[in-house]
């Protein structure tokens, strides 16, 4: 049928040109530099090349060779760029501080990755649960923080920087909670409505169901009895 087909296309375009529209925004006008940013985009979706090689969507070279790009590019990317005031950019403290960070989180997806068949504790369950509200507030919780507790301790007092950070470390965690529990899931609840609305409304986007030949039952043959004059 051409209109779905028309339809579709038109979707495809239109998110081609938002795509295209924010990877310019984040890479010409994001406050982090922009090898951070695409790097952290190539991770994501090498996740994605991942998850169509596990299903069979995508040969297992090729998914091998696509990752492997991709962590290497991102260690060597830090030797590279993340030097002078970047540093001030990209939070850390050097390009090895860079590439161990970039490496270590590879790391930990390769391990979760192996043992996804497993059976995890509740509070690992739970941090992943939270871990997008997390990423959120991480930074804007330290800036409402500092002026109260004070920039972290120097290195030489070790007890103050560990206290500091478990201080940090439980307000992020609370607060990351309470935004999971009252603004992510019911976000969550209020999208998957809104999509089977959309679903009701425009059944036509549906495949249609093949269509079944019509059967002709003929009449059975009436059984020859005696006859009687």
């Amino acid at each position: 049928m051409p209109l779905p087909t028309a339809r579709f296309t038109l979707t495809g375009v239109g998110a081609l040109l938002l795509g295209g529209i924010g990877l310019v925004l984040v890479t010409l006008n994001g406050r982090a530099p922009a090898f951070e940013t695409w790097m952290i985009f190539s991770t994501m979706f090498a996740g994605t090349v991942v998850h169509r090689a596990q299903h069979g969507q995508l040969g297992r070279v090729p998914a091998l060779l696509a990752c492997g790009f991709v962590v290497v590019a991102g260690a060597l990317v830090g030797r590279l760029h993340n030097h002078g005031k970047v540093l001030d950019l990209t939070w850390s403290a050097g390009w090895k501080a860079w590439s161990v960070a970039y490496l270590a989180a590879w790391a930990l997806f390769a391990v979760g990755f192996l043992l996804r068949r497993r059976r995890f504790p509740k509070v690992l369950t739970w941090l992943g649960a939270i871990s997008f509200s997390v990423y959120l507030l991480h930074i804007p919780l330290l800036r409402a923080i500092e002026p109260l507790l004070g920039i972290p301790p120097q290195p030489s007092s070790t007890l103050g920087r560990i206290a500091w950070t478990a201080v940090f470390l439980g307000v992020v965690v609370a607060v990351s909670h309470l935004m999971y529990h009252l603004v992510e899931m019911p976000m969550q609840r209020m999208g998957r409505r809104v999509q089977k609305a959309v679903e009701r409304r425009r059944p036509a986007d549906r495949p249609a169901a093949p269509a079944v030949p019509a059967t002709t039952t003929e009449p059975e043959p009436a059984l020859a009895g005696p006859r009687s004059d």
